[in-house]
């Protein structure tokens, strides 16, 4: 499901392996309004987001997961150059705290509880150690959540972390 600021959106079927920047700019169209592309976030809100850096990336399972994302649904959403990064780990994660089963207490209060950090953060009220503290509960979460939803949950976080650290130390 190619969609967000591509000009061509929809159901698209493509090989296994065919580089990210085929998918977004040869069957997408690439990014309207002259804006730059800034990240895909790729494999649905258990997936994480892929820079302009991994555009001649293969799409298939190893590759993906190297840069911090996965397959998963299939889902890609592209993203341009006015797009929060912070909003939008923000987004996925509230996404994901609401679709946790809550059997497991790390996916139920540590979604939780990265969502309220993640909110703090983007109305401007974020603290000193917050990423660390995004970071940390991130891993456990990943350690010890009972199900692939809870072990990938982090992933939209750590992607952004990783490739947009800068967007969370500004807000």
């Amino acid at each position: 499901a190619l969609a967000g600021n591509v000009v061509n959106t929809g159901i698209i079927e493509v090989p296994i392996g065919k580089p990210l920047g085929d998918i977004l700019f040869n069957i997408g169209g690439g990014i309207p309004d002259k804006k730059k592309f800034k990240a895909a976030q790729i494999g649905g809100p258990s997936g994480g987001c892929v820079t302009p850096d991994n555009l001649n990336v293969p799409t298939d399972y190893e590759s993906i997961k190297q840069l911090g994302a996965i397959i998963g649904s299939g889902g890609l959403i592209a993203m341009n150059e006015d797009t929060c990064m912070v909003d939008t780990a923000r987004y996925f994660m509230d996404f994901i705290r609401d679709e946790s089963c809550g059997k497991c207490t790390a996916c139920r209060l540590g979604t939780k509880r990265m969502l309220e950090i993640l909110e703090r953060i983007t109305s401007g009220k974020g603290e000193e150690g917050d990423i660390e503290l995004l970071e940390e509960l991130s891993h456990v979460i990943e350690d010890t959540a009972m199900c692939g939803l809870g072990q990938t949950a982090p992933n939209a976080v750590l992607s952004t972390i990783r490739y947009f650290r800068n967007e969370y130390e500004e807000h």
